[in-house]
Protein backbone atom coordinates (compact mmCIF):
# COMPACT_ATOMS: atom_id res chain seq x y z
CA UNK A 1 0.00 0.00 0.00
CA UNK A 2 2.84 2.36 0.85
CA UNK A 3 4.51 1.70 -2.51
CA UNK A 4 1.20 2.38 -4.26
CA UNK A 5 0.86 5.73 -2.43
CA UNK A 6 4.42 6.64 -3.42
CA UNK A 7 3.53 5.78 -7.02
CA UNK A 8 0.40 7.98 -6.87
CA UNK A 9 2.39 10.88 -5.38
CA UNK A 10 4.96 10.49 -8.15
CA UNK A 11 2.25 10.66 -10.82
CA UNK A 12 0.69 13.71 -9.13
CA UNK A 13 4.04 15.49 -8.92
CA UNK A 14 4.76 14.90 -12.60
CA UNK A 15 1.19 15.15 -13.91
CA UNK A 16 1.96 18.55 -15.42
CA UNK A 17 4.51 16.93 -17.76
CA UNK A 18 2.16 14.03 -18.56
CA UNK A 19 -0.67 16.43 -19.50
CA UNK A 20 1.71 18.53 -21.63
CA UNK A 21 2.84 15.40 -23.51
CA UNK A 22 -0.79 14.29 -24.04
CA UNK A 23 -1.67 17.71 -25.49
CA UNK A 24 1.38 17.57 -27.76
CA UNK A 25 0.60 14.04 -29.05
CA UNK A 26 -3.10 14.85 -29.52
CA UNK A 27 -2.14 17.85 -31.64
CA UNK A 28 0.34 15.84 -33.73
CA UNK A 29 -2.14 12.97 -34.22
CA UNK A 30 -4.80 15.34 -35.58
CA UNK A 31 -2.26 16.90 -37.95
CA UNK A 32 -0.99 13.52 -39.15
CA UNK A 33 -4.60 12.52 -39.91
CA UNK A 34 -5.49 15.83 -41.52
CA UNK A 35 -7.06 14.09 -44.54
CA UNK A 36 -9.87 12.75 -42.34
CA UNK A 37 -10.87 16.24 -41.23
CA UNK A 38 -10.61 17.63 -44.76
CA UNK A 39 -12.98 14.91 -46.02
CA UNK A 40 -15.50 15.75 -43.28
CA UNK A 41 -15.22 19.43 -44.38
CA UNK A 42 -17.42 20.85 -41.60
CA UNK A 43 -19.34 20.07 -38.41
CA UNK A 44 -22.03 22.68 -37.70
CA UNK A 45 -20.24 26.07 -37.73
CA UNK A 46 -16.74 24.51 -37.52
CA UNK A 47 -15.01 24.14 -40.90
CA UNK A 48 -11.88 22.16 -41.73
CA UNK A 49 -9.68 23.93 -44.29
CA UNK A 50 -5.92 23.41 -44.51
CA UNK A 51 -3.97 26.69 -44.31
CA UNK A 52 -0.17 26.53 -43.89
CA UNK A 53 0.92 29.30 -41.52
CA UNK A 54 4.47 30.24 -42.56
CA UNK A 55 4.90 33.12 -40.14
CA UNK A 56 5.10 33.32 -36.36
CA UNK A 57 3.13 35.32 -33.85
CA UNK A 58 -0.27 34.85 -35.57
CA UNK A 59 1.21 34.71 -39.06
CA UNK A 60 3.55 37.70 -38.79
CA UNK A 61 7.25 37.78 -39.76
CA UNK A 62 6.58 35.35 -42.65
CA UNK A 63 9.11 37.25 -44.80
CA UNK A 64 12.03 36.26 -42.58
CA UNK A 65 14.33 33.49 -43.89
CA UNK A 66 13.47 29.98 -42.64
CA UNK A 67 16.80 29.63 -40.82
CA UNK A 68 16.28 32.91 -38.95
CA UNK A 69 12.77 31.91 -37.89
CA UNK A 70 13.93 28.47 -36.72
CA UNK A 71 16.79 29.88 -34.63
CA UNK A 72 14.44 32.48 -33.16
CA UNK A 73 11.86 29.81 -32.33
CA UNK A 74 14.38 27.44 -30.75
CA UNK A 75 15.83 30.22 -28.56
CA UNK A 76 12.35 31.42 -27.60
CA UNK A 77 11.16 27.88 -26.88
CA UNK A 78 14.22 27.20 -24.70
CA UNK A 79 13.47 30.28 -22.60
CA UNK A 80 9.78 29.25 -22.34
CA UNK A 81 10.77 25.76 -21.15
CA UNK A 82 13.15 27.30 -18.61
CA UNK A 83 10.36 29.50 -17.23
CA UNK A 84 8.02 26.49 -17.27
CA UNK A 85 10.35 24.38 -15.11
CA UNK A 86 10.94 27.26 -12.69
CA UNK A 87 7.19 27.89 -12.34
CA UNK A 88 6.49 24.21 -11.75
CA UNK A 89 9.06 24.17 -8.95
CA UNK A 90 7.86 27.39 -7.32
CA UNK A 91 4.05 27.14 -7.48
CA UNK A 92 2.02 25.34 -4.82
CA UNK A 93 1.04 21.97 -6.30
CA UNK A 94 -2.38 22.22 -4.68
CA UNK A 95 -3.35 24.97 -7.15
CA UNK A 96 -4.47 22.56 -9.87
CA UNK A 97 -5.78 25.19 -12.30
CA UNK A 98 -2.33 26.78 -12.61
CA UNK A 99 -0.62 23.43 -13.14
CA UNK A 100 -3.15 22.33 -15.77
CA UNK A 101 -2.99 25.76 -17.44
CA UNK A 102 0.81 25.57 -17.64
CA UNK A 103 0.60 22.03 -19.04
CA UNK A 104 -1.89 23.09 -21.75
CA UNK A 105 0.25 26.11 -22.55
CA UNK A 106 3.56 24.26 -22.93
CA UNK A 107 1.93 21.34 -24.77
CA UNK A 108 0.31 23.72 -27.27
CA UNK A 109 3.51 25.70 -27.85
CA UNK A 110 5.47 22.46 -28.36
CA UNK A 111 3.08 21.23 -31.06
CA UNK A 112 3.31 24.44 -33.09
CA UNK A 113 7.08 24.85 -32.77
CA UNK A 114 7.74 21.24 -33.83
CA UNK A 115 5.55 21.89 -36.90
CA UNK A 116 7.48 25.03 -37.74
CA UNK A 117 10.89 23.37 -37.48
CA UNK A 118 9.86 20.09 -39.14
CA UNK A 119 7.64 21.38 -41.95
CA UNK A 120 8.56 25.05 -42.27
CA UNK A 121 5.00 26.07 -41.42
CA UNK A 122 2.35 25.52 -38.75
CA UNK A 123 -0.51 23.31 -39.87
CA UNK A 124 -3.74 25.29 -39.28
CA UNK A 125 -6.99 23.64 -40.36
CA UNK A 126 -9.84 24.76 -38.09
CA UNK A 127 -12.07 27.70 -38.97
CA UNK A 128 -15.16 29.01 -37.17
CA UNK A 129 -17.82 30.57 -39.38
CA UNK A 130 -16.16 31.25 -42.73
CA UNK A 131 -18.39 34.24 -43.47
CA UNK A 132 -18.52 35.60 -39.92
CA UNK A 133 -16.18 37.98 -38.05
CA UNK A 134 -13.94 35.04 -37.03
CA UNK A 135 -13.81 33.66 -40.56
CA UNK A 136 -10.33 35.00 -41.31
CA UNK A 137 -8.76 33.14 -38.35
CA UNK A 138 -7.43 29.62 -38.82
CA UNK A 139 -6.02 27.58 -35.96
CA UNK A 140 -5.30 24.04 -34.75
CA UNK A 141 -5.62 21.88 -31.64
CA UNK A 142 -2.45 23.40 -30.13
CA UNK A 143 -3.93 26.89 -30.43
CA UNK A 144 -7.09 25.69 -28.64
CA UNK A 145 -5.09 24.38 -25.70
CA UNK A 146 -2.95 27.53 -25.67
CA UNK A 147 -6.12 29.64 -25.32
CA UNK A 148 -7.59 27.35 -22.63
CA UNK A 149 -4.26 27.38 -20.77
CA UNK A 150 -4.11 31.18 -20.84
CA UNK A 151 -7.68 31.41 -19.48
CA UNK A 152 -6.90 28.91 -16.68
CA UNK A 153 -3.75 30.82 -15.72
CA UNK A 154 -5.61 34.14 -15.68
CA UNK A 155 -8.40 32.59 -13.58
CA UNK A 156 -5.93 31.03 -11.12
CA UNK A 157 -3.93 34.24 -10.69
CA UNK A 158 -7.11 36.13 -9.77
CA UNK A 159 -8.68 33.44 -7.56
CA UNK A 160 -5.55 32.26 -5.76
CA UNK A 161 -3.76 35.60 -5.47
CA UNK A 162 -3.22 35.27 -1.71
CA UNK A 163 -1.99 31.71 -2.02
CA UNK A 164 0.40 32.71 -4.80
CA UNK A 165 1.95 35.82 -3.29
CA UNK A 166 1.17 35.48 0.46
CA UNK A 167 0.30 39.15 1.10
CA UNK A 168 -1.18 38.41 4.57
CA UNK A 169 1.20 35.70 5.78
CA UNK A 170 2.76 35.58 9.22
CA UNK A 171 6.20 36.43 7.88
CA UNK A 172 4.90 39.93 7.27
CA UNK A 173 6.97 40.58 4.17
CA UNK A 174 8.00 38.90 0.96
CA UNK A 175 11.68 39.89 0.90
CA UNK A 176 12.83 38.45 4.22
CA UNK A 177 16.50 38.41 3.21
CA UNK A 178 17.00 40.97 0.45
CA UNK A 179 20.71 40.36 -0.19
CA UNK A 180 20.27 36.61 -0.59
CA UNK A 181 17.07 36.86 -2.64
CA UNK A 182 18.38 39.52 -5.03
CA UNK A 183 21.63 37.59 -5.45
CA UNK A 184 19.64 34.42 -6.20
CA UNK A 185 17.57 36.25 -8.83
CA UNK A 186 20.68 37.78 -10.44
CA UNK A 187 22.36 34.36 -10.69
CA UNK A 188 19.29 32.97 -12.47
CA UNK A 189 19.29 35.93 -14.87
CA UNK A 190 23.00 35.42 -15.60
CA UNK A 191 22.15 32.00 -17.04
CA UNK A 192 19.50 33.54 -19.30
CA UNK A 193 21.74 36.36 -20.51
CA UNK A 194 24.66 33.97 -21.13
CA UNK A 195 22.40 31.68 -23.15
CA UNK A 196 21.00 34.61 -25.16
CA UNK A 197 24.45 36.06 -25.93
CA UNK A 198 25.62 32.63 -27.11
CA UNK A 199 22.53 32.26 -29.35
CA UNK A 200 22.99 35.76 -30.81
CA UNK A 201 26.71 35.22 -31.52
CA UNK A 202 26.30 31.80 -33.13
CA UNK A 203 23.22 32.76 -35.15
CA UNK A 204 24.82 36.00 -36.38
CA UNK A 205 27.87 34.09 -37.66
CA UNK A 206 25.61 31.52 -39.28
CA UNK A 207 23.43 34.13 -40.96
CA UNK A 208 26.49 36.00 -42.24
CA UNK A 209 27.87 32.76 -43.70
CA UNK A 210 24.56 32.15 -45.49
CA UNK A 211 24.71 35.62 -47.04
CA UNK A 212 21.86 37.31 -45.20
CA UNK A 213 21.71 41.09 -45.24
CA UNK A 214 22.83 43.13 -42.25
CA UNK A 215 19.31 44.57 -41.90
CA UNK A 216 17.83 41.05 -41.53
CA UNK A 217 20.45 40.06 -38.97
CA UNK A 218 19.87 43.22 -36.91
CA UNK A 219 16.12 42.59 -36.94
CA UNK A 220 16.65 38.98 -35.86
CA UNK A 221 18.98 39.98 -32.99
CA UNK A 222 16.50 42.69 -31.92
CA UNK A 223 13.77 40.02 -31.63
CA UNK A 224 16.02 37.88 -29.42
CA UNK A 225 16.89 40.89 -27.22
CA UNK A 226 13.20 41.78 -26.77
CA UNK A 227 12.37 38.15 -25.90
CA UNK A 228 15.30 37.97 -23.48
CA UNK A 229 14.33 41.19 -21.67
CA UNK A 230 10.68 40.10 -21.43
CA UNK A 231 11.52 36.71 -19.97
CA UNK A 232 14.18 38.21 -17.72
CA UNK A 233 11.57 40.44 -16.12
CA UNK A 234 9.28 37.43 -15.57
CA UNK A 235 12.16 35.31 -14.29
CA UNK A 236 13.26 38.01 -11.87
CA UNK A 237 9.95 37.86 -9.97
CA UNK A 238 9.79 34.06 -10.21
CA UNK A 239 13.33 33.86 -8.79
CA UNK A 240 12.41 36.13 -5.88
CA UNK A 241 9.50 33.81 -5.14
CA UNK A 242 11.67 30.70 -5.36
CA UNK A 243 14.34 32.21 -3.11
CA UNK A 244 11.63 32.93 -0.52
CA UNK A 245 11.25 29.15 -0.10
CA UNK A 246 14.77 29.04 1.38
CA UNK A 247 15.13 32.47 2.94
CA UNK A 248 11.56 32.43 4.28
CA UNK A 249 12.01 29.04 5.92
CA UNK A 250 15.15 30.20 7.75
CA UNK A 251 13.43 33.46 8.70
CA UNK A 252 10.38 31.67 10.15
CA UNK A 253 12.48 29.09 12.01
CA UNK A 254 14.76 31.74 13.51
CA UNK A 255 11.78 33.81 14.65
CA UNK A 256 10.16 30.73 16.22
CA UNK A 257 13.32 29.84 18.17
CA UNK A 258 13.93 33.41 19.35
CA UNK A 259 10.31 33.93 20.38
CA UNK A 260 10.64 31.19 23.06
CA UNK A 261 6.91 30.54 22.64
CA UNK A 262 6.86 26.80 22.01
CA UNK A 263 3.21 26.18 22.82
CA UNK A 264 2.19 26.72 19.21
CA UNK A 265 3.27 24.04 16.75
CA UNK A 266 5.83 25.24 14.23
CA UNK A 267 4.87 24.67 10.58
CA UNK A 268 6.19 25.95 7.28
CA UNK A 269 4.56 26.30 3.87
CA UNK A 270 4.21 23.17 1.79
CA UNK A 271 6.85 24.18 -0.76
CA UNK A 272 9.44 25.60 1.65
CA UNK A 273 12.89 24.08 1.37
CA UNK A 274 13.84 21.65 4.17
CA UNK A 275 10.30 21.86 5.55
CA UNK A 276 10.37 18.45 7.27
CA UNK A 277 13.84 19.02 8.76
CA UNK A 278 12.98 22.44 10.23
CA UNK A 279 9.66 21.21 11.64
CA UNK A 280 11.34 18.13 13.13
CA UNK A 281 14.02 20.27 14.82
CA UNK A 282 11.39 22.70 16.11
CA UNK A 283 9.33 19.82 17.58
CA UNK A 284 12.46 18.39 19.21
CA UNK A 285 13.37 21.78 20.74
CA UNK A 286 9.81 22.34 22.01
CA UNK A 287 9.68 18.89 23.66
CA UNK A 288 13.04 19.39 25.34
CA UNK A 289 12.08 22.83 26.63
CA UNK A 290 8.80 21.44 28.02
CA UNK A 291 10.64 18.51 29.65
CA UNK A 292 13.15 20.87 31.34
CA UNK A 293 10.31 23.02 32.68
CA UNK A 294 8.73 19.98 34.28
Amino acid sequence: MQKFNIFLNLIYNYCIYIIALLVFFLDQITKCNLEIFLKIKSIAFVHFIFVPNKGILFGNLSDLPTLSINILLVSLYSLILYVFFLLDRSIDQEIKSIRVGLAFFIGGISGNIIDKIRLGYVCDFINIGKDGPLGRFYFNISDCFLAIGAVLLFYAIIKFEKKLWFPDDKRGKYLVNKNFQYQYAVEILQIVFSFSIMIMALSSLMLFSYGFKLKEIIFFITCIIINTLTFSLILFFISLRMSNRSAGAIFAFKRYILSRDYNEKFSLRNNDHFQEEYEEIATFVAKNIARNKD
